[in-house]
């Protein structure tokens, strides 16, 4: 949970000069970011189980 917060506090000081495509390629490494944490979070659930 750390590490998503830390992620969306940086979404939320972008720099100035960032462009459109730069935007849509950081947004969609957010997400692919956000997905694999996701999966790595499950799959230690997992192996914790019996």
């Amino acid at each position: 949970m750390v590490v998503r917060k830390f992620l969306w506090k940086e979404m939320e000081r972008l720099p100035e000069g960032l462009t459109d495509r730069g935007l849509e390629v950081l947004l969609k490494k957010h997400d692919e970011a956000v997905y694999h944490l996701s999966r790595v979070k499950g799959f230690l659930h997992q192996i914790k189980q019996p």
